[in-house]
């Protein structure tokens, strides 16, 4: 299997305002080298609309960082993002990631980079 493909895993973090407000946003959990295999497209009928959203799959080394994976977050693969749906272990080296495209029509704000030297809010982890 060979690992050629660049990804990031995104995790969401909640930051809440000295005022009481909060908000979700994406940051980096890691990143790494990924053998990647694109599926087909799934469509769904979901509220009377189809939903057609490209699958793949993922396949990382397993470490103390790509064990705690988890289907609360994402992959960043080529500027697209892909909902994890389930992560399986291989065998003893390697866990995969299967995933979906995110439907791009989302309201979500891109991932930001959080400067926490002047950081006026609390971050709170959501997993």
């Amino acid at each position: 299997m060979k690992r050629d493909k660049f990804i990031l895993i995104q995790s969401p973090l909640n930051i809440v305002s000295p005022s009481g407000g909060s908000r979700s946003i994406w940051t980096t959990y890691c990143s790494g080298w990924a053998n990647v295999v694109e599926g087909n497209y799934n469509t769904t009928l979901q509220e009377g609309q189809f939903d057609g959203r490209k699958g793949i799959t993922f396949s990382v080394k397993k470490n103390s960082l790509t064990e705690k994976i988890t289907t609360a977050m994402r992959v960043d693969f080529r500027g697209e993002i892909y909902l994890i749906q389930m992560v399986k272990e291989l065998d003893r080296f390697t866990l995969e990631l299967s995933a979906t495209q995110k439907d791009i029509s989302s309201s979500e704000p891109p991932p930001i980079e959080i400067d926490q030297t002047n950081l006026d809010f609390t971050i709170e982890s959501s997993l």
